[in-house]
């Protein structure tokens, strides 16, 4: 089986930056998580994304020494697609203006607002 892949940064969730930063570091990350990854970055003949259940299915069929190839293309589309990223366009939220913070808590408390004035509450700084 040949595969090829190319990661698409856009489509990457935060938890599988985190298992793919965990895995380069040696830490444990499980196989489905890798298998997940791989196939979201699956292509196929004509150099297209493969659907995803369809890719994640065909990978079932690898060897380990395939497995650890595609790990390794893996990690190739994924430096290469790091260093070329380009951050998306304001989308949606925004974060407050500098000086202020409004959270809302669990449960739905109110928000506070960050002092500008340098000064503490348990005395002046």
């Amino acid at each position: 089986m040949i595969l090829r892949l190319r990661m698409n940064m856009d489509a990457m969730t935060w938890d599988e930056l985190d298992a793919m930063d965990a895995a380069s570091m040696g830490e444990s990350v499980s196989t489905r998580t890798i298998r997940s990854i791989v196939a979201k970055a699956m292509l196929d003949e004509d150099g297209e994304r493969m659907d995803f259940d369809e890719a994640y299915q065909s990978l079932g069929e690898l060897t380990y020494p395939q497995i650890l190839e595609a790990v390794q293309q893996l990690d190739t589309s994924l430096t290469e697609d790091a260093t070329s990223a380009v951050p998306p366009a304001k989308s949606g939220g925004s974060l407050p203006p500098s000086g202020t913070a409004d959270t809302e808590r669990p449960g739905g408390s109110a928000s506070y607002k960050r002092r500008k004035s340098g000064v503490s509450r348990r005395g002046k700084s």
